[in-house]
């Protein structure tokens, strides 16, 4: 017997280790790349090896003789064929953040009762196995030490499993943050609980049989002896044995908890499919030697104390301690993360629900508290029913009831990922049956059942209860899930968990931008929790704040409604997105981007006919998006399906800010352009003029309906570019007016051309013969005037016949306030507004030219003002030099501005043009600036305009300069 202080002294150094290992962790004591290592992982699902693993199967063996492998060999199963449950239950808890088995099922039948129903049977079928490990470790202690009742020593225990829990468990509310320490002190654990058994194995062999050969030697000469003991199983109990305890591998909770809830990593699936059946491999080599032992050395002990009994009856202290630390270490895992997988449960699946429909959702602060407490109670909850155990029920039997109450969530489990028509009627019903059978088999009743005798550890007892369970709870599954109708969301989520080919697209919700979204789920969730949410979600999508695109939209409200089901589970997440992020009705989810990415991503994998099929989608794709006419998609709810390379150039506008937008969303002027030939009755609009940031498009747009009648009938909108096309056209017809202008004005030069001769003859004459002074003058001004007309008429003639200009060779220097002045004399006999010309020219300025050709063209521009201003306005004139050129400047500039009422700003760009003019019609013919440009282009110079809409117009006439001014 071992004193009490040495037994709690034994029990304060494994704490120790379990508290230090996981308090390290959490510290980032032990270094990332070790406590996340999928080792790790595979050490921590040895808490699946509980008392049952260790002691419960010693007494199997004792019983059974090779039977016991059963409990390995079904484990071990469910590990190497991980691609028929684990891994599609790892991949949709993963993407959909679902902490627990009553999560899946309520994510894949979803109805406000299911999560609970699975939650409340799980707490009933578990708590018979939670308390089996306090069973072992009050049972193991009392026999070490009679000084105190199994009880106080069971209540030390749950006390202190209590409070590690608490400490190291409960430290998050949402799945995604994982508790790296608890992992880490359950894998210390194991490798703790895998040793000490192999030294009590190892311990039993040398002291009982002094060797291995000695052990075999034995075992071979008294095989009678040990069959004597043993009760051969039928083939269909081992079959119901193997059955029940596969299903173990993804029923139990804290089997769940650690391989999905705790696990973020998906190597350490793949590890172990290997790993694990290796560990329980090893484990399973220790049974016999341990039992032959017993059998050898007439240990009269329940199996259960084979290890202790043993290291007594060797008088060998320390094989009694390392026996003693094995099941301290077989329960004491198990326990703790089996209480925090069905606290999880319980506060997601029972009591939040609650809460949500009173309309109250419960704060952090009390959500942590709630854990606790749930810890706390389901820990005492397993306390009260270790109570109610008799000396008559071994551990196989206790062990079996509460396995196969698990195992009756293995049909509704195989056709989460297998059958698409199971519904959560039929869940409902086969549930109800299985655990019928198997309550009325093994619950306390308040009356007599004449098959009572079920509750013995006879095998086939056992085979009975468990293929009458599991046949009637699949049987209901099958018939009334063929009977009932599926719901669209169990539809969606039958497709989501049972292929993962086939995308479930999410819904998009009615809010239209992200601060809406913001603001409705802050309604329900508070203020700082909403920000905190939508940020996440953004983050996690890689998406801007301004995001407006309704499937963007739709992602966002269907990411934040997992991060939410990872905290309060996925019937509170989908109460309160449903209250404050209604989803729209209709097709608008069948978003043909999302299913061709989501093809993208399997590409590799397809072969044969769909290759086949998915090499023509991308052809037929790649076609329409390097077509160089510009066309797009829409569907009959006016949201933008595609969207190809020549729209995007067209438009300016990236398809990725417009694919799944509304029509109505696209800026101006496109959305009003769409609008129009969408919503009206012709299918083409040619020749359409578009004016967009200052240029001028001609467009032909043509729209054709495709799949017409079908249920996903779209419009394509083709758009052809036609402004080039235009723009030749223009030129085309310029050229042949100026050709028929060429014809008139050459006719026109002819015929003006000699009476403006014999004018000048005759003022030649007068010139000649008179001597009056003012008559004189007259004939000169005339002779000036007539020479102005045929320079006109020459630069006329050369303007219509297209003759290109070169700079002129005569070119002189020149005043430049004279050339002004003279122009001012010119235009003032047509100055009938009265309007006052204010000639600024500094007088020592010069510039190269032709006197006559500069004087026209300053005379076109006054003439213009003139017209412009209003009566008695005024044009100033004013030379200036670059403010980029010295003293020494190459070029003048003359500022010619009016006050009128100035020119508008569509029309700057081509004032310069032939033809073109502002003026009523009849009142000009749109030739004198361009005749100005032609001149200026002689003179090496060049003419602008700057002009306020609003009032007044400046020309800008710039003028080769000489170094001195003219004399």
């Amino acid at each position: 017997m071992l004193s009490l202080t040495l037994l709690f002294a034994i029990s304060l150094c494994y704490l120790i280790i379990l508290f230090g290992s996981a308090y390290a962790t959490d510290r980032g004591w032990i270094p990332q790349r070790i406590s996340a290592h999928p080792l790790v992982r595979v050490l921590a699902l040895g808490v699946f090896a509980g008392s049952l693993a260790l002691f419960g199967t010693l007494e199997a063996a004792r019983m059974y003789g090779g039977s016991y492998l059963t409990y390995y060999l079904g484990t071990s199963a469910g590990f190497i064929a991980s691609s028929f449950l684990c891994r599609p239950l790892y991949r949709v808890a993963t993407a959909h953040k679902l902490g627990s088995l009553a999560d899946l099922f309520a994510f894949r039948y979803p109805a406000p009762w299911v999560g609970g129903l699975v939650a409340a049977f799980m707490l009933v079928g578990v708590l018979p196995l939670m308390a089996l490990q306090v069973q072992v470790v009050s049972v193991t202690m009392h026999a070490l030490n009679q000084s105190l009742s199994e009880d106080i020593f069971s209540a030390a225990y749950c006390g202190t499993m209590m409070l590690f829990a608490i400490l190291f468990g409960a430290k998050h509310l949402s799945t995604k943050n994982k508790h790296q320490g608890l992992v880490v002190a359950i894998g210390i654990e194991s490798v703790i609980k895998l040793v000490a058994f192999g030294l009590v194995a190892a311990a039993a062999i040398y002291t009982a049989f002094g060797g291995f050969s000695e052990m075999f030697a034995w075992a071979g000469q008294h095989a009678s002896r040990l069959a004597l003991a043993e009760d051969q199983l039928s083939t269909s109990a081992v079959r119901a044995l193997l059955l029940t305890y596969f299903a173990a591998t993804v029923t139990l909770p804290h089997v769940y908890h650690i391989l999905v809830t705790e696990n973020d990593d998906d190597k350490a699936l793949r590890t172990t499919r290997w790993g694990f059946p290796t560990y329980l491999l090893c484990l399973s080599l220790c049974v016999p030697p341990i039992v032959w032992a017993a059998v050898k050395l007439s240990v009269p002990d329940m199996p259960t104390l084979y290890p202790v009994a043993l290291g007594q009856a060797s008088g060998n202290n320390t094989f009694v301690i390392i026996a003693f630390v094995a099941g301290l270490a077989a329960s004491s895992g198990m326990l703790v993360v089996t209480t925090l997988a069905l606290a999880a449960m319980a506060m997601n699946h029972l009591l939040l629900p609650l809460g949500s429909r009173l309309g109250k959702l419960v704060p952090r602060a009390t959500l942590f508290a709630m854990r606790r407490l749930l810890i706390a109670a389901i820990i005492l909850a397993a306390y009260l029913v270790h109570t109610l155990f008799t000396v008559d029920q071994g551990i196989v039997t206790i062990g079996f009831i509460a396995v196969l109450a698990v195992a009756q969530f293995l049909p509704g489990l195989v056709a989460t990922f297998h059958w698409r028509h199971a519904n959560r009627m039929g869940l409902l019903a086969g549930i109800l049956s299985g655990f019928l059978v198997w309550g009325l088999a093994y619950l306390p009743l308040p009356f007599e059942l004449t098959f009572r005798e079920l509750l013995s550890a006879d095998g086939g007892a056992w085979t009975t209860v468990a293929w009458a369970s599991l046949l009637a709870n699949t049987t209901m599954l099958v018939l009334v899930s063929l009977v009932t109708k599926q719901s669209p969301e169990e539809q969606l989520a039958a497709i989501e968990c049972s292929s993962k080919d086939l995308p479930v697209l999410p819904s998009q919700p009615q809010a239209k931008s992200v601060p809406e979204i913001q603001s409705s789920l802050a309604s329900a969730i508070g203020i700082h929790d909403s920000m905190q949410q939508v940020n996440l979600a953004l983050k996690e999508l890689r998406y801007q704040e301004n995001e407006v695109r309704p499937f963007a939209l739709a992602q966002l409200r269907d990411k934040m409604e997992m991060n939410l089901s990872s905290s309060f589970g996925p019937t509170v997440a989908r109460d309160i997105m449903r209250q404050v992020l209604p989803a729209r009705t209709g097709k608008s989810t069948d978003r043909i981007h999302a299913l061709e990415s989501h093809l993208e991503d399997y590409r590799l994998q397809l072969t044969g006919l769909a290759q086949k099929l998915d090499k023509l989608r991308r052809l037929h794709r790649q076609t329409l998006q390097d077509l160089p006419i510009a066309a797009c998609t829409i569907d009959a709810s006016m949201m933008i399906c595609s969207w190809n390379g020549a729209m995007e150039a067209l438009t300016q506008i990236p398809a990725d800010s417009v694919v799944d937008q509304r029509l109505a969303e696209l800026p101006e002027p496109w959305c009003n352009l769409f609008t129009t030939l969408v919503n009206g009755k012709a299918t083409k609009l040619l020749r359409y003029q578009l004016n967009i940031q200052h240029k001028e498009l001609y467009l032909n747009l043509h729209k054709a309906s495709v799949m017409d009648g079908e249920p996903d009938d779209r419009l394509v909108v083709a758009i052809e570019d036609m402004t080039e096309t235009k723009q030749l056209e223009f030129q085309l017809m310029h050229k042949e007016r100026l050709a028929s202008i060429g014809q008139l004005v050459t006719g026109i030069a002819h015929e003006i051309g000699n009476p403006v001769t014999n004018v000048a003859c005759l003022a030649q004459e007068i010139h000649r013969d008179q001597d009056q002074k003012p008559l004189w003058e007259t004939a000169t001004q005339v002779l000036v005037q007539t020479e102005r007309i045929s320079s006109i008429l020459k630069s006329l003639m050369t303007f219509a016949h297209g003759s290109p200009v070169t700079g002129d060779a005569s070119l002189v220097p020149l005043n430049l306030h004279q050339c002004v002045d003279e122009a001012i004399m010119l235009v003032s006999f047509e100055n009938k507004k009265g309007i006052t010309f204010c000639n600024d020219c500094s007088p020592h300025l010069a510039v190269l030219g032709n006197a006559q050709k500069l004087s026209q063209v300053f005379v076109n521009i006054l003439s213009n003002a003139i017209d412009a201003s209003e009566l008695g306005g005024t044009v100033r004139i004013a030379s200036e030099l670059p403010e980029d050129q010295q003293q020494d400047a190459a070029q003048v500039q003359v500022l010619i501005a009016d006050e009128g009422h100035g020119i508008p700003e569509n029309s700057l760009d081509e004032i310069f043009d032939p033809f073109y003019t502002t003026k009523p019609p009849g009142l000009g013919a749109g030739l004198g600036l361009a005749i100005v440009t032609s001149i200026m282009v002689e003179h090496q110079g060049k003419v602008s305009i700057r002009s306020n809409s609003s009032k007044g117009t400046t020309f800008v006439v710039s003028l080769p300069a000489v170094q001195q001014a003219a004399n």
